[in-house]
């Protein structure tokens, strides 16, 4: 619980009253979940799941958004790139993550 309480403070320090916190409340529409509910009453009736599962949950949007934009990229590798690696190594892992890093 203590970790995830730091990722939402990290995301609030650099995002702001912006950022994460709305995308947890308003675009995965989870009203209850306040500043304070993360602040003081986190460990009160109920606030302690419904933490956990807006962290999870907006870190894993997180994720998906960031796997969009990349791919959308023009560092991001063609079909036949991908299908060549998949065919060669069983998997496409070293292309993605070689593009990842340009």
């Amino acid at each position: 619980m203590h970790y995830k309480g730091y990722l939402y403070e990290a995301c609030i320090k650099e995002q702001g009253s912006g950022g994460f916190h709305i995308v947890v409340n308003k675009v995965m529409k989870r009203p209850k979940l306040t500043s304070e509910v993360f602040k003081k009453v986190k460990f009160e009736t109920e606030n302690e799941n419904r933490i956990k599962e807006a962290v999870r949950d907006g870190a894993r949007a997180y994720c998906a958004a960031a796997v969009m934009e990349f791919a959308n990229t023009e560092c991001y590798p063609n079909c036949n790139d991908i299908s060549r690696a998949l065919g060669k190594y069983g998997n496409h892992n070293d292309i993605l993550y070689d593009a990842f890093l340009k």
